[in-house]
Order: C-alpha cells, then structure tokens, then sequence
C-alpha cells in the first residue's frame, strides 16, 4: 500500500472492492416508462435469460433507474409491482407501471412500507 503511493501505482481496485466508505442501502430499479426503454428491458431479460453480458443494456437503461430502499422494494416484490431480471437487477413490471406509477410523479406506490419513514432509513 505504502509503496504504490510512493511510486503512483495505488490499488483503486482492491481498495474499492475490500472496503465500503458510504453503505449503499438502496437498489436500482428500472422504470420503463416510454417505448424505448421498454424495448430495451425487453432485450436485457432475453440477454439475461440466455446468459449474455448486460452491462451495455443496464448503461442505456441509467436514466430510467431510480434507487429504493430494501423494505420498500420488498413490498414492491411481494406485490408483483417489481419484478427480478438478475442478481440485484430489478424491473417495474407491467402491474407495477399500471399501480405504482405515476407520470407526474414517478414511481409512488400508495403502501405504507413505501411512505413509512422507519422504512426509508438504513
């Protein structure tokens, strides 16, 4: 460690994957909320169905992800709002889109485990 600041060679990536400065206690969920982003979920689940790499798709899609917190997104889940694409990648579902989300508002699902505040902390 000592010797890679002196010399410039600094471990970003060891440090990085061994040691969690701010604890993210929000996960990503993809809003397809237009014709566009809608076709490209639909290329990520097929992608991801069929074991392909996804990271071009989950790049397209950043602009129509927004962070939930694990108490809210469960209840999301258990109510077919959201569904799993893959490991910790997760998706408003049709019946999400129609109950859960709002244009004017985004995603605003009326259950108390999204509005709670006791559920909206780490």
């Amino acid at each position: 460690f000592k010797d890679g600041i002196v010399h410039g060679d600094f471990p970003f990536s060891t440090i990085a994957s061994e040691y969690k400065i701010i604890a993210n206690a929000q996960e990503s969920v993809i809003v397809p909320f237009d014709d566009s982003a809608a076709l490209l979920c639909s290329e990520l689940q097929n992608a991801a169905r069929l074991g392909w790499s996804i990271g071009g798709f989950l790049r397209r899609l950043q602009p129509y992800t927004v962070q939930v917190y694990k108490k809210p997104l469960d209840a999301l889940i258990d109510q077919g709002f959201v569904t799993m694409v893959d490991e910790r990648i997760y998706l408003l579902s049709e019946l999400g889109k129609r109950e859960a989300y709002s244009e004017q508002y985004g995603l605003n699902p009326v259950n108390k485990e999204f509005i709670e505040v006791e559920n909206l902390m780490y």
